[in-house]
């Protein structure tokens, strides 16, 4: 925060400073923060297409989705090669529920490098909301082995779950601890997922707790995460996203 605070502080105008600096109070939970210098950023230059990827992202956040969209096709328009924002693309589509439109989104993606793991990871994702839980599990193991045992067991747990592959979420589970304890990346949200996934949730809600701990910012959006719709009527969930404010 305080590099790109000074960033903006030492070169006002610039739109890469205001542009970062928004991100930052996105992640940070500022959203309001954010979207202000967001349209400060556009304002300086209409023609940046970061400004508006990352727009569209707080737009999806805030559950503005006819806005994500405009903001994120104007971004396309930009720069029409950017994996980045055309991953984005197909996640706003998953979130609006249109899962052939995100699953065309991703595939046209992969056209652009067929090895960019967040669309292989996206995939997955539409996959799961298909209960196409092959399909998911098959691309959530490339997510895997594109980025060397990095990204994707997470997911992968939560496929196996979803698909009654109990024995195999667990093994995941496991297999997640043991990343930990080797501080290894582990996204702070996977095992809480598939816990949830597992009908576990007071195991859920402890992996939550915990991810609060760690890294509040990757709470950002609670609200909004469909992983977790069993547990919106649980007092302990609303309260948690009144918390990190993941409901606006």
């Amino acid at each position: 925060m305080n590099a790109a605070t000074k960033a903006v502080d030492l070169a006002p105008d610039l739109v890469e400073a205001r542009t970062s600096l928004a991100h930052v109070l996105l992640h940070t939970g500022d959203l309001t923060g954010a979207e202000r210098e967001f349209k400060r950023a556009q304002k300086i230059n209409r023609n940046y297409a970061l400004a508006y990827h990352w727009y569209g992202e707080y737009l999806r956040l805030a559950k503005r989705s006819d806005e994500a969209l405009v903001a994120l096709r104007w971004a396309k328009q930009l720069d029409p090669l950017d994996l980045a924002i055309n991953a984005e693309l197909g996640f706003l589509f998953i979130t609006t529920g249109q899962y052939e439109v995100a699953l065309n989104q991703y595939l046209d993606t992969l056209k652009i490098n067929p090895n960019y793991f967040l669309a292989h990871l996206g995939l997955g994702n539409v996959y799961l909301k298909m209960a196409k839980y092959p399909d998911a599990i098959s691309e959530f193991k490339k997510v895997e082995e594109l980025t060397k045992g990095n990204r994707g067991l997470e997911r992968l747990g939560y496929a196996y779950a979803l698909s009654g592959q109990r024995e195999n979420a667990l093994a995941v589970l496991t297999e997640l601890q043991a990343r930990v304890a080797k501080q290894r990346p582990v996204e702070p949200l996977g095992s809480a997922a598939i816990y949830v996934a597992l009908g576990d949730k007071d195991r859920a809600f402890a992996q939550i707790e915990k991810a609060l701990k760690q890294s509040p910012t990757e709470l950002v959006g609670l609200g909004s995460n469909s992983d977790f719709d069993s547990l919106r009527s649980d007092t302990r969930y609303i309260e948690l996203v009144k918390h990190v404010g993941g409901d606006r």
